[in-house]
């Protein structure tokens, strides 16, 4: 049945995401946490950036479900998956999502599809995001806040990959019924 095949595609992107979260969450531990005056020192500004950008590319390339990432310290430097995630920096420091993530204890929260003028490659993609505050393994303290998007049209790519679908339509709807994705982009 093509409807289990889509929602087993969906589940196994959800997945992926999470799992790029937990990564990264083991992975800028190892960065920050080794050299924590780096992230005070304004010479070695620049070499951290490199390696937190490095580990945020490295995960979209072992994750390709993950369209882009974002990395927020607590200096509020944003560190991006390419430079279109660190635009519009007043709108990020002061976000609704990074007040969310903020307010966790370090699990995930997903945040409904919609597009967003900060932490996406532009204001006119369509994306769903993942969101989770970093914290340092061993004490527990906030190191930052991480942004994940997975684009809409990667989603809904799915319907025209499983075989024919002239049965049916496909699409997911949120929790008041509206329509997120869809087969047909009307």
């Amino acid at each position: 049945d093509n409807s289990s095949l889509i929602i087993t595609r969906i589940t196994g992107m959800l997945t992926n995401v999470e799992s790029c979260a937990n990564m990264l969450t083991i992975n800028l531990n190892k960065v920050i946490v080794e050299d924590p005056q780096s992230l005070a020192a304004p010479e070695t500004n620049l070499q951290m950036y490199t390696q937190i950008t490095n580990q945020l590319s490295f995960a979209l390339l072992v994750f390709p479900d993950v369209q882009s990432a974002a990395f927020i310290d607590t200096n509020n430097r944003i560190y991006g998956s390419n430079v279109l995630m660190e635009r519009n920096r007043e709108l990020i420091t002061n976000s609704p999502i990074l007040k969310q993530i903020d307010t966790s204890s370090g699990n995930n929260i997903w945040f409904p599809m919609q597009r967003r003028e900060y932490l996406t490659n532009g204001s006119q993609e369509t994306v769903m995001t993942l969101g989770k505050r970093i914290v340092n393994i061993y004490t527990g303290q906030k190191l930052g806040l991480l942004v994940l998007n997975i684009k809409e049209s990667s989603l809904s790519a799915i319907y025209q990959k499983i075989g024919s679908i002239q049965d049916g339509s496909y699409f997911i709807v949120d929790d008041e019924g509206v329509v997120t994705s869809s087969q047909h982009s009307d």
